[in-house]
């Protein structure tokens, strides 16, 4: 059957419909003429002001400027006619002065019936009208028109299935495009889609501009296979087939890049070796390292790259928080001609010195307000430890383990050792902090965190947990306490993702969905850029002092995710409306800074290197000097028994050897260094003992790695346990506004008023759901299971804690909550939990007695209530249940009483001020 609404269109209504859509879909904005701005790139403003008050059905306006017109008309008049061609040519003489144009007179026209299209373009030789199946875009009139600017033919971008700052973000990028910027900076807090938002811009360039390749550049390797797999179903594209259906996405994995490929995904270290041809053998290592991007020296393009300087046309630098801009900056900025946009939610100084145009600053709160993210909830969990150190009592077993080569030494103190907190957090670790944190974990979670849910004895639901560790050897031991905690000796429950566990982005992707990976432990890697959006708590063994690491740590967890899903992969959850911190070790207290610059220096390498270049003959004073310094630090800061250790190994003293290098190269007293094909007997002379000793050399790489301690023994005790000030100030600050709102409308809103009243009006489904959604529109975030533990938070002695997933579902548990938090009630309990001894004490005060089948039915009956709000046997029963409906009415001789007694059993139920 035709819509009936468009049956009574005009012909003329009809034809505009029609061409309102082919607009928008050839990339023109269509607006009426009070609705246009300047901000607006392609636009076909509806009935465009002409000279002489005449009016161009629509006016085509791209970047500000008049490009052409289109006359519209019934269905009924063909294109060719005489007097439609005169009246729209006519009006591209008549362009008004105070509007700009691309040219004047216009010479672009366009004819629509609302069936056809006709385009003539007036810079042909010969111009003809000649018929097409869609409107020009925007880049078609671009190109026409020969518009020097790359970015004419960006379409206007629509709002549709974007957030709020996510248009904001393109358009502004878009907007310092079109004004001559280079660069180009936008902050988006964790979870506001940074590459979904670097996807569309990669496309719009691609699309509808002159870019022919771009560049995204990844922080690791697993951020590029996820950015990849972003690209992949990216489908915000003009014809609706993905983005890599459009356009060649290539991840480089060797030092070339394919002729076809339209978007590569690297590294720097990646792009640095495509540049010189060859690859370091330390290139896929250092791509993996959770510090990548920092080298400690100036990476310099070689003087032929194998890339030109116009390579790319738009550079993305996804995380761009990380210090390339000293080591890195000459690679990033050899390609001069490119565009480079950075994205980060945690900018540094660095960071913003180098793009210097700071685009869209979206922070984290606003992120939460807009209900983008969810916020945290902190809550303690301090051991002695955690928070004084450990103390190693003689006789107390401590092992030794080289970081180098695991190698391990267990020995007994001989006297009392103490280690301070942030030994602990380094170098050390004392199992039983761990397995004390962990077991209290165990006993909250289900009875402090969420009381609502329940579990198995195996806590197979356990919320999906993250845990960072301080670093791979403390990773190792956690994930064994874990799983003794846990009672999950398999290697599936609690996991380690690290780079020396193998495949860590199938672990991440494992982690993300699969419902028996419960407990992941890591140091950094999942620390950036890593979507796991069904993780609901953090918990932060090892204190973090950059401001920027902390923030991107803690930005895991703040997601959101639909309830479907969660429940997908954590059964028995009710919703993600926030998750937990637990802090372990004060990390949420403790002085956050922002990183300081790395120092530049040509000659800061590690002890390998520097032995195995000073034994090729490269003994300049740099290096000389640079061993000295190395050697000096170890000696007074390693320990003593290692330094003894190496002792025994050299047959030299070893400060001696040091002072000598000092002395000589103050005294200038060395023959110069000129190139080491050259003799330099007595600088080999000077070094040769240690650097032809290979086991000293050996030693000190592996003293330099560091060694980690386990305080077998040693036992720890929990000191602080709850939520921080932080939380009950969050709590007291909901709850008051909560109570504000009664307090304002208690006397306007119907619901409040029956409520509070307690008289016999039905509470009913409707009228509760009507009441949550005008909480909920003044109260940004306001659910009653968040504000049931905030009331619990405050109260615990009068608050029982909603105990599973149904009764945290029950629409009435906003009637008590509005009671409790108006003190009509003393006590805050939920009407299921009530709901048993309630139906008992109607029972017997129902003035005829039931039978048992009655009261089976009834039962029933009262259980929807407690769960749903007031019902009669009509208005639920029928359309739900009509079997029951049926009995109940059969086994109350009518359906009148059988209604009457549902609705007092509703009243009684709802209407008492129970707790």
């Amino acid at each position: 059957m035709p819509n009936q609404s468009a049956t009574l269109l005009k012909p003329e209504e009809r034809a505009r419909i029609w061409i309102d859509r082919k607009l928008e879909q050839s990339g023109w904005k269509v607006i009426n003429r009070d609705e246009y701005h300047d901000g607006l790139t392609a636009v076909a403003i509806r009935e465009g002001l002409l000279e002489r008050h005449k009016e161009a059905d629509y006016l085509m306006m791209l970047n500000g400027r008049a490009c052409a017109i289109i006359e519209a008309k019934r269905p009924e008049i063909p294109l060719d006619n005489e007097k439609l061609i005169k009246q729209a040519e006519n009006y591209t003489q008549i362009i008004p002065s105070t509007i700009r144009t691309h040219e004047r007179p216009l010479k672009l026209v366009l004819l629509s019936n609302g069936k056809k299209i006709a385009f003539k373009n007036g810079h042909e030789s010969n111009p003809q009208y000649r018929l097409i199946d869609d409107f020009p875009r925007p880049k078609d009139i671009a190109r026409i028109l020969k518009l020097e600017n790359p970015y004419s033919g960006l379409p206007t971008l629509s709002r549709q299935g974007l957030r709020d700052c996510q248009y904001e973000a393109i358009s502004a990028f878009e907007d310092s495009l079109r004004n001559g910027q280079k660069r180009a900076l936008m902050v988006l807090a964790t979870g506001a889609g940074k590459t979904y938002t670097a996807c569309l811009a990669a496309y719009r360039m691609l699309n509808y501009c002159r870019a022919k390749r771009v560049l995204f550049l990844v922080d690791r390797t697993n951020l590029g296979i996820q950015a990849e797999a972003e690209f992949s179903k990216f489908r915000r594209t003009e014809n609706g087939r993905r983005f890599s259906d459009n356009y060649v996405v290539e991840r480089i994995t060797r030092p070339e890049i394919s002729s076809s490929s339209e978007v590569v995904i690297c590294t720097i270290q990646r792009l640095f070796s495509v540049l010189t041809g060859y690859e370091d053998e330390s290139v896929q290592e250092n791509e993996n390292t959770e510090s990548a991007s920092q080298v400690g020296h100036k990476v310099e393009v070689p003087a032929k790259p194998r890339l030109p300087r116009n390579f790319f046309d738009l550079i993305i630098v996804d995380e761009c928080h990380r210090s390339i801009y000293g080591d890195w900056k000459d690679v990033l900025t050899y390609f001069e001609s490119a565009v480079i946009l950075g994205l980060t939610a945690t900018p540094i100084k660095e960071t913003e010195e180098f793009f210097n145009n700071k685009i869209i600053d979206y922070s984290l709160e606003q992120s939460i307000v807009d209900g983008v993210n969810v916020d945290c909830r902190i809550y303690f969990i301090k051991s002695h430890m955690s928070q004084s150190g450990a103390t190693v009592n003689p006789g107390e077993r401590v092992k030794t383990e080289a970081k180098l080569n695991q190698s391990t030494e267990t020995k007994r103190a001989e006297d009392e050792i103490f280690f301070s907190k942030g030994d602990l957090g380094r170098s050390v670790i004392a199992p039983d902090q761990y397995r004390k944190i962990l077991t209290k974990y165990k006993e909250d979670v289900y009875t402090k965190l969420y009381p609502e849910r329940k579990d198995n004895e195996r806590f197979e639901s356990l919320p999906k947990t993250l845990i960072f560790a301080p670093s791979e050897a403390h990773a190792r031991e956690v994930v064994k306490i874990a799983q003794e905690v846990f009672e999950h000796k398999d290697d599936h429950f609690v996991q380690q993702i690290t780079y020396s566990v193998g495949d860590s982005d199938k672990l991440i992707r494992s982690f993300r969905n699969d419902k028996d990976f419960r407990i992941a432990v890591t140091v950094t890697l999942v620390a950036t850029g890593t979507d796991i959006k069904p993780l609901e708590v953090l918990i932060f063994l090892k204190d973090v002092q950059s401001d920027p690491l902390y923030k991107q740590m803690k930005g895991r967890g703040v997601r959101t995710i639909s309830d479907e899903k969660l429940r997908e992969v954590t059964p028995n959850a009710t919703s993600k409306e926030f998750f937990y911190l637990i802090d372990a070790v004060g990390v949420t207290e403790s002085e956050k800074r922002q990183p300081i610059s790395n120092s530049v220096s040509q000659f800061h390498i590690s002890f390998k290197d520097l032995f195995e270049k000073m034994a090729h003959g490269n003994v300049q004073d740099e290096y000389l000097q640079l061993l000295a310094d190395k050697l000096s630090s170890l000696l007074n800061r390693a320990e003593p028994e290692k330094i003894a250790e190496l002792k025994n190994i050299v047959s030299f003293e070893l400060k001696e050897f040091v002072l000598k290098i000092f002395e000589v190269l103050k005294d200038n007293s060395l023959p110069p260094f000129e190139s080491i094909d050259d003799d330099n007997e007595e600088r080999m002379t000077l070094i040769r003992p240690l650097i032809s000793n290979i086991q000293a050399r050996k030693k000190i790489i592996e003293i330099a790695a560091g060694y980690v301690k386990t305080l077998v023994d040693t036992l720890d005790e929990l000191d602080e346990v709850g939520f921080g000030e932080e939380v009950i100030k969050q709590a007291k600050s909901a709850t008051q506004k909560f109570e504000d709102f009664i307090e304002k409308h208690k006397d306007s809103q119907e619901a409040l008023r029956i409520i509070l009243d307690a008289k016999d009006v039905p509470i009913t489904k409707e009228l509760l759901q009507g009441l949550d959604s005008t909480i909920r529109a003044e109260i940004p975030g306001f659910s009653t299971v968040t504000w049931w533990k905030y009331y619990g938070l405050l109260n615990p002695d009068r608050v029982v804690m909603l105990k599973s997933s149904d009764e945290a579902h029950a629409l009435t548990n906003l009637i008590q909550l509005v009671r409790f938090a108006y003190r009509s009630i003393e006590k805050l309990c939920s009407v299921p939990s009530l709901c048993a001894q309630l139906f008992a004490l109607w029972c017997g005060q129902v003035q005829r007695v039931l039978t048992d089948k009655q009261k089976i039915l009834f039962n029933k009956v009262a259980r929807y209530i407690a769960q749903n709000g007031a019902i009669t046997t009509v208005n639920v029963f029928k359309n739900n249940d009509p079997e029951l409906r049926r009995a109940l009415t059969k086994e109350m001789g009518s359906l009148v009483a059988a209604n009457d007694a549902v609705i007092g059993l509703s009243a009684f139920l709802l209407n008492r001020k129970v707790a």
